[in-house]
């Protein structure tokens, strides 16, 4: 909405009891691009009747995320935060690692990818520098992900 607009707003209500809810108003633009003017006509003032009540939008804004990405707010801000690395291991425990020989370098068994929860997965993930792949529902299917970019081709 332009200041303009806004400031003729903001004049329309102070001059009708602090509202502009209570009556129709006209918005009459004129000209174009950087001629553009507007200007508002208010209609006949009216009762309200029944009772409106405001959206909650950010109950909206969380429901539609849960509904986009599979995971509460909750889970994806500790998903996503950023762990100094005196902490890292202090809030979550250390995948099981195994050694196939002495010889072999360390690695995660796929039993152990399938037990981590999001946050555990999420860390793998950019230890090993991974991309997180759109449209990933559950901690199910991100270990599948997981699994299938560790294991050798």
């Amino acid at each position: 909405m332009p200041v303009t607009l806004a400031n003729r707003l903001q004049t329309r209500s102070e001059r009708n009891d602090g509202t502009i809810m209570n009556r129709d108003y006209v918005v009459i633009k004129t000209g174009e691009g950087l001629d553009t003017e507007y200007d508002v006509e208010n209609g006949d003032k009216y009762e309200i009747s029944g009772s409106h009540s405001l959206y909650d939008i950010e109950d909206m804004l969380e429901q539609a995320f849960i509904d986009g990405a599979g995971m509460t707010p909750e889970e994806s801000t500790t998903a996503h935060k950023v762990v100094p690395e005196e902490e890292e291991k202090a809030p979550f425990s250390e995948p099981p690692v195994q050694s196939a020989s002495e010889d072999d370098e360390d690695f995660i068994t796929e039993e152990a990818v399938r037990a981590m929860n999001m946050v555990q997965l999420l860390n793998l993930m950019l230890e090993e520098k991974m991309s997180v792949p759109p449209k990933i529902k559950d901690e199910k299917a991100l270990a599948e992900y997981v699994i299938s970019q560790m294991t050798p081709a």
